[in-house]
């Protein structure tokens, strides 16, 4: 298995206390830190669809499996893709619109701010994402693991909607400062279990009894 790279967590951090800080120069309260995280929320979509795209029985090499049968095809990960795409999709259009009541007190750079954070994000889930493919090529990762473990990453998200959207009220510098902290803990916490377990070897996917890793 293929480790997570200090690289990756690093940027991860550095891109989580760079949100910390434009919120506290900005001023943003809970509300409109909703958007640097849906945008990032997007990206780890974007990723995840290009990686199911991605695997097929070339991807697998000479990975041992139990069968052809084991190694799915690409109408597979089209199909996988697509379930997923339109899924993710509508769960984050559906977010949209919930957030779009804490757009009306944003400036052009508080859009410019997210834009920043945004492709700072997209360079750190790139380097994963390049990570990623290389294990896949090694290993013989489980395609709904693949489809759904994307869901668990964004949990952190999920729960910056539920508790920034009921709380309403002006910015509180300490407020943002200890869910921001939080979120970027959870962040670093799901990034290495996404890598851990969807790096897995086998013939479909999950590790053989008594068989060692690498």
């Amino acid at each position: 298995m293929t480790a997570v790279t200090p690289e990756s967590t690093r940027s991860l951090v550095i891109v989580n206390l760079a949100t910390l800080l434009l919120a506290l120069v900005c001023k943003w309260p809970l509300g409109q830190l909703l958007w640097p995280y849906w945008i990032q929320s997007m990206i780890i979509g974007y990723y995840s669809c290009k990686r199911l795209l991605a695997l097929n029985a070339a991807a697998y090499n000479d990975a041992p499996v139990e069968s052809d049968s084991d190694r799915p095809t690409r109408k597979d990960t089209v199909f996988a893709a697509t379930v997923f795409t339109i899924q993710y999709g509508v769960a984050h259009f559906l977010y949209a619109g919930l957030m779009a009541k804490h757009t009306y007190e944003l400036d052009r750079w508080d859009w410019l701010g997210f834009a920043a954070l945004g492709d700072a994000f997209a360079y750190n889930h790139r380097l994963s994402f390049k990570q990623n493919i290389a294990a896949d090529a090694t290993g013989t990762p489980n395609l709904l693991k693949l489809m759904f473990t994307p869901y668990l990453r964004i949990v952190p998200m999920h729960l910056t909607n539920v508790v920034g959207g009921a709380i309403e009220g002006g910015f509180d510098p300490w407020t943002v400062i200890a869910f921001t902290l939080l979120k970027t803990a959870a962040d670093v916490w799901m990034h290495r279990v996404e890598h851990h377990v969807l790096q897995q070897r086998s013939g479909i996917g999950g590790a053989k009894p008594g068989a060692r890793q690498p």
